[in-house]
């Protein structure tokens, strides 16, 4: 298992406004899994993981996640590839020019 978390919660804003987002939530993502967050524009898929980020937070926390997956028994830390579009691309070319010898392909 790659990633577990449980009852996981997020509530914005407050009183009428409030809005639940997560209501004890678990969530399960095993090796080799793939997820998305979907949903209307506007509906709060990045609110959450945008306050107090900007682009060389999430270059180091795909850093921070890159040294994990590496030390991981059932990956080969000499064949990584970092991919992301939009944003996404942005940090991980980032990370990329940071991590060269430890990156054999970025994907944009």
């Amino acid at each position: 298992m790659l990633i577990k978390a449980k009852k996981l919660s997020k509530v914005y804003g407050s009183g009428e406004n409030q809005v639940v987002a997560l209501d004890k939530v678990d969530l399960t993502v095993a090796p080799g899994d793939f997820i998305s967050i979907i949903g209307p524009s506007g509906s709060g898929k990045s609110t959450g993981s945008s306050l107090g980020m900007s682009v060389l937070t999430e270059k180091a926390d795909l850093l921070n996640v890159l040294d994990y997956v590496k030390g991981l028994d059932y990956v080969d830390p000499t064949r990584i590839t970092l991919a992301g579009c939009s944003q996404g691309g942005l940090v991980s070319a980032l990370a990329a020019a940071e991590r060269e010898a430890e990156v054999e392909r970025l994907v944009l």
